[in-house]
């Protein structure tokens, strides 16, 4: 490019843009298949979670129930 930039500065801007675009072109194949696994790992991570919230939900109902059998042993105690 600064041998063009010597001839011509619009040869040099479209050389440099050239260049750029050569050089997006590369990144972007590199980074494409990694934008899809990361979209396909965050549509995953929306199913575990919420699969997650469900199991948590139930594990809230055993512990509660668990408690109110506890209360329910301790008053059988005292009596």
């Amino acid at each position: 490019p600064k041998v063009i930039k010597k001839v011509s500065v619009a040869a040099y801007g479209l050389c440099c843009w050239s260049r750029a675009m050569y050089k997006y072109d590369a990144v972007a194949k590199v980074v494409k298949p990694k934008q899809i696994a990361l979209q396909g790992a965050q549509e995953e991570l929306v199913t575990v979670v919420a699969a997650l919230k469900v199991k948590q939900d139930a594990l809230q109902e055993v512990v509660d129930k668990l408690e109110k059998l506890d209360q329910g042993l301790q008053t059988a105690k005292r009596k």
